[in-house]
Parts: C-alpha cells; structure tokens; sequence
C-alpha cells in the first residue's frame, strides 16, 4: 500500500479534489432539508448538527437523517439509505494497522434524486454495502464541488471510500498564505468485495476485489489520462468484514461511557467528564472529540492540564487532522491563537511552524535539532511539547532520557542537559539502522 504514502506530497487540496471529475449539478446549491437516510447503529454512535451556529446533537437508534447535516462518527455508526438499499458505516482505524491513521468520519447527505445513496465525504472513511435482493445499488461520492458514481454490482458488493488529508513534509507555516496554498488531500476507492464502477465526467474505471485490480488512488484525473488500478492480492486486515481493528475492550468501553453520558446528559457534558478523567483511554476519546466537533478551545485546556504523556500526543495527532481537512484551516488555528490564547505572534508562529512536518533538507541541517533542543526550554508547554513531539521521532534514542514537557522545570533541565549531550551543537543523529532520515509525521 506504499501508494497511500505518496500522496501526500502530490498537492494542495484544490488539484487532489479535481480527481473525480466536476459534478453535474451544482453542489453548493442550497438545499431543501428533506431525509435521505436512518441511523442503524446504537444511539450517539453518530453526532450531528445542521449548521456550523447550531449545537451538536446525539442520533438515536432508527433516527431519521436529513440534507444538509454535518454527520460525525468514529468506528461504529451506520446508517442506511433511505430506500434500504445502501448501508453506509464509519471505519477509522486508529491502532496503526492502515497507512492513515483516520480519527471521525464526517459525510453531508444529500437528496438522491438519480442514484441510492448521495452524499460529501467532507473526510474520513466509509464503508459502502449494496443491500439490495438482486441488482446494483448505486452511490453517488462527492469530495468539495466535484462527484463521481460508484456502482456497486450485485447484493453484497461491499467498498471503502477515504478522503484523508495531511500538510506535506517541508512545507512550513505561512501566516499569509494564498487561498490555493493546503494540505496534500489523498482520495482513494478500494473494491472489498464484487465489482465496483466508478464513473466520474472524464473517466470511468472498474475496480474488483482482491485478488485483483482493486485500489484506485485518484490523483489528477484533470490531465484527462485514465487512472490505473493497483492490483491487491489481499482485503487489508482493518478492512476485513465483521471487526474492526480499534475494538478493544479500553476502547469500547470509553466510547461506551461516552454514548452514556451524551444520551443522558448532553454531548459538552459527556465530553467534559471523560476530559476530567484518570484514564488515558478516556481522556484521549475527549480530545479526538473536542477535535472532530471544532472545540480547539477545550481541546487546548485538556492539553495544558493533562498529566498523561499520551493524551498530549493524541492532541497533537488531533490538530494536524484538524489543520489537514482544507486550505484556510491553518490560518483559523493561528488566529485562535493570536485572539484566544493571548500569544504574541511570534509564539503563534512558532507553534504552527511546529504543527507541521520537517522534510529531507531540513533533517540534513544541524540547527534544525539544535533549535527543537532550544524549544525543549520554553515555558509554554504548547512550544516545548511539541518540540518533543518532533525530537522522539526524530531521534529515538532519546526517548532513553525521559524528557517530560509535563514535567517540573527542575526535571525538564535535567533532561534538556541529557539531550545537549547526546546531540551536541552541529551534530545530525545517527539515521535508525537500515534507514535514511525520515522526518516526523
């Protein structure tokens, strides 16, 4: 799956986006709110809200779904058309076993005039299931203003469908950045059973299950030459029918706490108890949620007061979601950070700068590690936690030393001494054994 890697390095959003082909109607008319589905899993499985002023509110089980609405979910929800004909389930897989790891699924369902099921993957993954009794179902994916058909040939065919998106290496922070300055977006289809057509305005492909043509990364279909599939041998572990691979029993039983509370009292409320709480499980479900439903004010607190190691890491994996989904998110962060958190701009910089990635020729510069070992001293935890965040990847040995950015001044300049010793000023680390430099990501 080396594929999935590469695309993020192929662009801004707006060129990744062009990849299915322009939609035939025009998707940023306004439409009228009428329902286009029902939720199948457990009540608040799925969170929703109908406009970015509007609250977020708890679907139930057998809820109707309707245009329009921003539909949030992690590893279980699912509904269903609203013919029956197509089941559409959130898939993310947070534990590694996929090249991306996806946090929330988010979709917009539209009216399906013309096909079974239509809808925006704003981002995330989706698993698709013709439910039909005989013949195909047919789904139409739209990704910003642009859509292709997928057809699903006969009853059971099942496909997964994923719009992920990460800021590139090397590419740094700019504070006044043109609109068509992104994140590279990845778009992929991938048959999991049957036969899947996808048909967009220039091109149409045909996918089939492993053992076969399976994977389509679709990657500037605007130069109109026909994208090829690459062919799978295997269904990838995280995709295999009846599991998923973030279901264990810590994991369940977090989210399961979560639908609890949310039901009960409300989704702010659910998401508060599980931030004020001891378990890193817990915790870390609170920050991917604070993320997924935009509330990077709770999500910074969580990360000031958080007394887990891992809890701060699933934050920082949460803000580069939340940077990577479009063009302009970058900019919102940094005005956040000017207009919120009171930093002066040159702070405001150095975290976004630290929020994204280094590439090859700044790994090959002494003074890049000499500076992120400087960072280690900072008194804004949000500076010195993500310097670390870099530095551990980048040289794994130092994990040995046990810098904490939670931990007492004392303690962090015991260890800052350890890290000037094991990377003295104009010294690269040793690459890991059998590989170059990689970088952070």
């Amino acid at each position: 799956m080396r594929v999935f890697c590469a695309m993020l390095v192929l662009g801004c959003a707006a060129t990744v986006a062009s990849q299915l082909g322009r939609a035939a109607d025009d998707v940023k008319k306004p439409e009228e709110r009428v329902e286009a589905g029902k939720c199948q899993s457990a009540s608040a499985t799925f969170v929703r809200r109908e406009s970015p002023d509007k609250a977020w509110q708890v679907v139930r089980e057998n809820d109707k779904l309707y245009t329009g609405d921003l539909i949030i979910s992690g590893t279980q929800g699912a509904l269903v058309s609203s013919n029956g004909d197509v089941r559409l389930s959130a898939m993310a897989a947070m534990t590694g076993i996929s090249e991306f790891p996806i946090i929330e699924t988010a979709v917009i369902l539209h009216e399906p005039k013309d096909v079974d099921l239509d809808f925006t993957l704003d981002r995330g993954r989706v698993e698709l299931v013709n439910l039909k009794k005989s013949g195909a179902a047919r789904v139409r994916i739209r990704v910003g203003d642009h859509a292709a058909v997928m057809t699903l040939a006969e009853p059971g065919d099942r496909m997964v469908d994923e719009v992920y998106g990460r800021w590139p290496k090397g590419v740094h922070f700019k504070k006044n950045a043109k609109p068509d300055d992104g994140p590279a977006i990845a778009v992929l289809a991938m048959a999991l059973k049957g036969e899947i057509d996808i048909k967009g305005t220039h091109h149409e492909v045909v996918l089939k299950a492993p053992p076969g043509p399976a994977l389509l990364v679709m990657q500037n279909f605007g130069d109109h030459k026909t994208p090829v599939p690459e062919h799978m041998e295997h269904v990838p572990a995280w995709a295999k029918e009846g599991g998923r691979p973030d279901d264990d029993e810590k994991k369940l039983a977090a989210g399961k706490k979560f639908r609890e509370l949310a039901i009960k009292k409300s989704i702010p409320e659910a998401v508060d108890e599980l931030a004020k709480s001891d378990s890193i499980d817990e915790q870390t479900l609170a920050v991917f949620i604070m993320g997924a439903t935009d509330d990077l004010e709770k999500l910074g607190k969580t990360m000031q007061s958080t007394k887990h190691q891992e809890v701060w890491d699933a934050g920082v994996l949460a803000l580069h979601h939340w940077i990577g989904r479009c063009p302009g998110q970058d900019q919102k962060l940094y005005d956040a950070l000017l207009e919120k958190v009171k930093m002066k701009p040159v702070q405001a910089e150095t975290v976004m700068d630290l929020l994204h990635t280094y590439g090859d020729d700044d790994l090959a510069k002494p003074e890049t590690y000499e500076m992120l070992i400087t960072y280690l001293q900072s008194d804004l935890l949000a500076v010195r936690g993500l310097a670390y965040w870099h530095l551990e990847r980048l040289v794994p040995e130092g994990k040995k030393i046990g810098y904490s950015p939670l931990a007492s001044k004392d303690e962090r300049d015991k260890a800052i001494h350890a890290w000037q010793e094991l990377l003295p000023p104009g010294k690269l680390p040793a690459p890991p054994k059998g590989e170059g430099s990689k970088g952070s990501n």
